[in-house]
C-alpha cells in the first residue's frame, strides 16, 4: 500500500541532473559547490512532488470511474 517510485527513474534523473548541474556550474568554488547542491535538492523536490500529485490523481481517476 505503500508509495514507492521507481528506482530506475531515481537514478536516471539523479544522474542526468549530475552531470547538466557539474557542466554548468564551477565546482572548484564553494559558491559553485552551494549551488549545485542546492540545485540537485531541487531536483529531489521537484521529483517527489511530481510523483506525489501523479499517484494522488492516479487514485482520484480510479474512483471516479469505478463509481
Amino acid at each position: 500500500r505503500g508509495w514507492a517510485m521507481s528506482p530506475v527513474s531515481i537514478i536516471v534523473i539523479n544522474l542526468l541532473a549530475i552531470i547538466i548541474f557539474a557542466s554548468l556550474l564551477d565546482l572548484s568554488s564553494l559558491r559553485g559547490v552551494l549551488y549545485f547542491n542546492i540545485g540537485l535538492g531541487l531536483i529531489a523536490l521537484i521529483q517527489t512532488v511530481v510523483f506525489i500529485i501523479y499517484r494522488i490523481l492516479s487514485i482520484k481517476n480510479r474512483e471516479y470511474e469505478s463509481a
